[in-house]
Parts: C-alpha cells; sequence; structure tokens
C-alpha cells in the first residue's frame, strides 16, 4: 500500500515537472526574435544576415546588400523609420539586411540584450576577414556553388543612397 502511494506520487511529481518544463519550453520558442520585417510592398527587410543568406540561396537570388552599423548611432534611420519601397528589380536578385543595434526592442526578448547584436556579431564572425568599425554599405554575392563573398564595402556617405 504504502509501494503504491509512492509511486503515484512520484509519477504525479514527475507529470507536473514534464508539464511545467514543456510550457516553459513554449514560452522560450515564443520570444525568439523576428529575422525579418514585411514592407508594404511585401518585400522582406532582413535583420539576421543567416535568414536573408537562407531565403537567397533557397530563391536563387544573386546576392544580399548589408546596412551594417556597429555603432550605437541610429545612422540607418531614413531606411527603418519609414516603409521602403524597393523595386521588383532589385528585390529578385537581392535580399537587404540591416544591422544596427536597437531595431529589435530587447525587453520583448529573453534575457533582455539586444538581439541585434547578436545579429552583428554573427554577420562579423562570419566574415572575419575584414574589419569594420563605422556604418557602410556590404555588396555580399553568392556563388553557383551557394558560398557567400564581400564583394565591396562601400562607405555610409555613399551618394546612390541619396539619390
Amino acid at each position: 500500500m504504502f509501494c503504491r502511494s509512492w509511486l503515484i506520487l512520484v509519477i504525479t511529481v514527475c507529470c507536473c515537472f514534464l508539464e511545467g518544463f514543456g510550457s516553459q519550453s513554449e514560452t522560450i520558442l515564443q520570444t525568439v526574435p523576428p529575422q525579418y520585417r514585411i514592407l508594404s510592398s511585401g518585400n522582406r527587410i532582413y535583420y539576421s544576415y543567416s535568414a536573408a543568406l537562407e531565403n537567397a540561396i533557397a530563391h536563387h537570388k544573386l546576392g544580399i546588400i548589408v546596412f551594417l552599423n556597429p555603432s550605437s548611432d541610429d545612422v540607418w534611420e531614413d531606411i527603418t523609420k519609414r516603409d521602403l519601397y524597393l523595386s521588383k528589380d532589385l528585390t529578385s536578385v537581392f535580399n537587404f539586411v540591416i544591422l544596427q543595434p536597437g531595431l529589435i526592442n530587447s525587453m520583448e526578448f529573453h534575457p533582455k540584450i539586444d538581439p541585434m547584436i547578436h545579429h552583428i556579431v554573427e554577420f562579423q564572425e562570419r566574415f572575419s576577414n575584414i574589419s569594420i568599425h563605422e556604418p557602410c554599405i556590404v555588396l555580399i554575392t553568392i556563388d553557383s556553388q551557394q558560398q557567400d563573398s564581400i564583394q565591396h564595402v562601400f562607405p555610409r556617405e555613399t551618394t546612390f543612397l541619396d539619390e
């Protein structure tokens, strides 16, 4: 009798633990930061280079244009604060990524660290052969073997942004 009661108690505790563990996992999964934002045109602006690369390979795009800002200044405000129109000619060939601290509200995601910092570090580790400390625009191509490589780094002040 005692053994049976003890066994029921152990099973009940284990079930409660597993139930609590399952709901905790669901909460963690629900707090994954967004990888991109969908514009009113239906195009995507990515916050994650790896997500942009995966999508570019899947859709046979030729490259990715990255607006990179490793500083805490809001230098891409003209791009991030309004709904950009990206022509279909460009979006059919390139994915666009904005890497800038503060684009995603870190208070919504565990562990309350700016998710963009992770995305910026991930990008810089992927291309560790170059050192970027200032805001810039990075042109990356994807070859037929699905390998990505930086073709050119433009300074932020490049005039084609102002045209």
